[in-house]
Order: structure tokens, then sequence, then C-alpha cells
């Protein structure tokens, strides 16, 4: 007999980042797009079909990086042309992986914030919270980056 515990709250707090060519998951998807985004979608959807009756909270961690005046000039305005593309870019013609790897972890916050806003319209009982938690530099997210490089 397995007993499946209740729960009333997740919070989706994976991220990563990386500025080098495309890595992978498992499944084929870009990593970070992979991990940031399509790996909270999924849970988040997973647990609440299992939990509907007792998951009251939905917590997803996103950013403010996609707002312009919020990046201070350090990242890159977002630029999504082809949704398919976040999930399966092509390499071919990416000169600045630096430039590239910010792009790629701020569409993934800014999909993480619209599946939010998407799960809150259409979730009535439970409560949806997107939010930044603001600039948190011991998590090793950026372990890959080189800031001895100009930026």
């Amino acid at each position: 007999m397995t007993l499946i515990y209740p729960f009333d709250t997740l919070i989706c707090n994976a991220g990563l980042s990386y500025e080098a060519p495309t890595r992978r998951t498992d499944d084929g998807f870009e990593q970070t797009f992979g991990v940031n985004h399509l790996g909270h979608f999924t849970l988040s959807v997973l647990l609440y079909n299992k939990f509907s009756s007792s998951l009251k909270n939905i917590s997803i961690v996103s950013s403010s990086l996609h707002y312009p005046d919020k990046s201070k000039g350090v990242f890159p305005n977002p630029n999504i042309i082809d949704l398919k593309l976040l999930a399966h870019p092509n390499d071919e013609n990416i000169s600045d992986w630096q430039h590239e790897g910010r792009l790629r972890y701020i569409h993934s916050k800014l999909c993480n914030l619209l599946f939010a806003y998407e799960l809150s319209r259409k979730v009535k009982n439970v409560n949806i919270n997107a939010l930044n938690p603001g600039f948190i530099p011991n998590t090793n997210l950026n372990r890959d980056t080189n800031f001895l490089r100009n930026s």
C-alpha cells in the first residue's frame, strides 16, 4: 500500500544559466528553457492534477530582468521571435555566447511569469504567485560565467 500525503504549497525555484553552445535536457530541449520553465510547468500541472483537493498555493520564482529598467543594461531586452526556438534553438549564427546565455535566461523566466498569469486565470481554487527574489549572489547560478570579461 502506498501512502500519498497531501500537501498545500508548491514552490518552483529551479534555475540555471550558462554561456556556451546549446546544452540539451534528456528530452532534447535547450537546457535553460527545460530546467527554468518546462520543469516548473510540468511539475505544477502534474501535482495540481494529483493534489487539487489539498493544494492551496503555487509560487513560481521568476525574475524582473525582462524589464529593461530593472536589468540596468546588463541583460538584453527579451526578443522572442519564434516560440519553438526557445525549446530548440539554432546555434548557427550565434557569436556572443554571453549575450545568448543571458537572453535564454530572461526568456525562460519571462515564460515562468506568463505561465503564472495563465495558471491564475484558469485555476480558481489555488493561490498562484510569481515572484522576483531580487539579486541573490550566492546561488551558484552563474558558475560557468567568466566575470573577468567585459559585460
